[in-house]
């Protein structure tokens, strides 16, 4: 009959036993892996917040022109508003665009799409010497097209509005 007893491992003297094996890092590609995880969540993080401070401005202008259209407000009071937005999304330097001037600025913003502003633009431009033009429905859609349309777009790559080429007159 043979022996039931089980046999033993026993391992030779340069082994390591499992409990004086570290349990981290793994791996390098494991640690690699975490890192970028972790980097890719700060990275959104971040983007998403400076996404919401670009278009904050933007929603806020929005805001205003509704209220502007509900309590028929004049059109001067809209070109303030657009005004304020050209200059937090375009410099300091627009402050000093009037008349014709603004308006070529307005309709160069809007690229292609400039063709359904085009009268506004040049209602814009003689709003302030005449203050009885009212804020009407068809200014209000232009304005809301150039609200949305005129401003940089946000470049989600550099976490930033894009450089859009408007040549300053």
């Amino acid at each position: 009959m043979q022996n039931l007893t089980p046999e033993v491992f026993i391992p030779p003297h340069n082994t390591l036993a499992p409990d004086s094996i570290a349990w981290f890092p793994p791996s390098w590609l494991l640690s690699l892996i975490v890192l970028l995880l972790i980097g890719l969540m700060i990275y959104l993080w971040l983007a998403i917040k400076l996404y919401r401070q670009h278009i904050k401005q933007r929603n806020h202008a929005r805001r205003e022109l509704e209220q502007l259209l509900a309590r028929e407000g004049l059109l001067q009071m809209a070109n303030q508003i657009l005004k304020r937005l050209a200059i937090a999304y375009y410099g300091e330097h627009i402050k000093s665009y009037t008349g014709k001037q603004w308006s070529e600025f307005l309709s160069r913003t809007l690229g292609r799409r400039q063709a359904s502003f085009a009268p506004v633009a040049e209602l814009l431009t003689t709003s302030i010497y005449r203050e009885e033009i009212s804020y009407t429905q068809a200014a209000h859609k232009a304005c809301l097209h150039w609200v949305d349309y005129g401003i940089p777009r946000f470049n989600w790559l550099l976490c930033r509005p894009s450089k859009r080429e408007v040549h300053h007159a």
